[in-house]
């Protein structure tokens, strides 16, 4: 007989904002989306519930009975920076997916968001879509009537045809990185009355829709599934025509206490049903092969992206940064296969000092008080391979993968080096004063 091993539970005591109604029978502020900024100013209060977590128990989860449902699907994509991208090759990936679990004889993706900024960037002004991050209220994407408006915007030489039958609007989320900050919740549809669902409207592009907003209830039952990583996917039902199962669920990112101090969340969501729109990521691009050569146009370009936005995508898909991508995939992959080891293979690397080889589970005290951490780790110092320390580990020393690590040190060096090369012509820099002189490229620090 085989053993089964209990997943530990990371079940969390938090607080969920609902919608303050205010008692009077008003409606809740319409949001209005554009020109790069998003307007949301409903007022909300936070309640406290427990969050259950789902892991080990994922598969009692389902689309009809609660509204959503996990599951494992690895993706080709790992970054989601490229729009085209994204709509030629995750598109398909997701549309496969539901049309897999749910049985439909078509499914298609009218929408897209991805979430990299804080929680508090509706808070941002101007350009704050372009931070869009994690959203902390309660909320259904579309309301029953909202999914109708939807359908006829989208579609409407088919939306009578399409009506007559059963559709849904299913959300398929994602990680792009593992979470630990800001998960996300759902509610079970059953735990969740029609009454406790308040219709909003939302205006983008000229397209008036409805969302729901939610009143408080004790009685939501409310989970999420710990430690999500990009192998996760989680599937949200946002509208279902069939009245006899699960028509929508709840859904809110919410605080754990524990993880607070992490970097922040970052996630992908696309709605699949009939037709196709997509906002597109807002982001400075620059091209690495026009900087390499010094092009005056590109140098002004990321001289004003530092200056402006404090960020920009280095596009390395020419000749001179695809020899840098291989790199840096290669890295990955070493990343997954070392990961992926057991145990005992993991733990030959051991220990060298307080901060470089490998830690497993439960190594470090976590952000609570008589808590554990719930990641591992291996670190290995950059500047211990660039001067061919002995306190690299053996396992790496003796292996390729040491030189899969010089080769990824090295581009990213290259590239750092470019880039402040490249701003420091644009500022009129000159002699000492040039910022790549102060790079550390090929001069490690002596003191690790």
């Amino acid at each position: 007989m085989a053993a089964q091993v209990a997943t530990a539970k990371h079940n969390v005591a938090t607080t969920l904002n609902y919608w303050d109604d205010p008692g009077d029978g008003s409606k809740p502020t319409p949001i209005f989306i554009g020109k790069g900024r998003i307007s949301n100013k409903r007022p909300h209060k936070a309640w406290e519930f427990v969050v259950s977590d789902v892991s080990g128990d994922e598969d009692q989860y389902t689309l009809d009975s609660h509204g959503f449902q996990y599951c494992q699907s690895p993706s080709d994509e790992t970054l989601f920076t490229d729009e085209q991208q994204i709509k030629q090759g995750y598109y398909a990936e997701c549309e496969a997916l539901v049309q897999k679990i749910t049985g439909a004889r078509g499914v298609h993706i009218f929408n897209h968001k991805v979430r990299r900024g804080p929680t508090q960037w509706h808070h941002l002004g101007l350009h704050n879509l372009a931070n869009r991050g994690p959203v902390t209220r309660t909320h259904v994407d579309q309301s029953y009537e909202g999914a109708e408006r939807r359908l006829r915007w989208e579609l409407p030489q088919e939306a009578d045809d399409i009506s007559r039958r059963r559709y849904q609007i299913i959300n398929v989320w994602r990680p792009i990185r593992a979470i630990r900050k800001d998960p996300i919740a759902v509610a079970d549809a059953r735990s969740v009355p029609d009454e406790d669902l308040v219709g909003a409207e939302m205006t983008e592009d000229g397209f008036v829709g409805e969302s729901w907003v939610v009143r408080h209830n004790p009685a939501h039952q409310w989970y999420y599934k710990h430690g999500m990583t990009p192998s996760d996917v989680l599937l949200i039902k946002c509208f279902d025509s069939d009245k006899t199962v699960a028509r929508r669920a709840l859904h809110s990112a919410f605080e754990d206490p524990r993880y607070q101090d992490c970097e922040s969340r970052q996630s992908i969501e696309t709605v699949d049903w009939m037709g196709k729109k997509v906002p597109v990521w807002s982001m400075p691009t620059i091209n690495y092969g026009l900087l390499l050569s010094q092009d005056p146009s590109e140098v002004d370009k990321v001289v004003n992206a530092c200056k402006e936005e404090g960020y920009f995508y280095l596009d390395l898909q020419g000749i001179d940064g695809r020899r840098m991508l291989s790199d840096q995939q290669e890295t990955l992959k070493l990343m997954k296969r070392f990961f992926d080891a057991p145990l005992e293979a993991k733990n030959e690397f051991g220990l060298i000092s307080s901060h470089l080889g490998y830690e497993p589970v439960g190594s470090r005290t976590g952000v609570a008080a008589g808590s554990k951490d719930g990641y591992e780790m291996l670190k290995v110092s950059r500047d211990e391979i660039q001067r061919n320390s002995p306190k690299i580990p053996a396992p790496v020393k003796n292996s390729g993968d040491l030189q899969i690590l010089e080769n990824s040190i090295g581009s990213c060096n290259t590239i750092t080096k470019v880039i402040l090369s490249a701003l420091s012509t644009g500022m009129g820099l000159t002699g000492a004063s040039r910022f790549e002189n102060s790079h550390r490229n090929e001069k490690p620090s002596t003191t690790t």
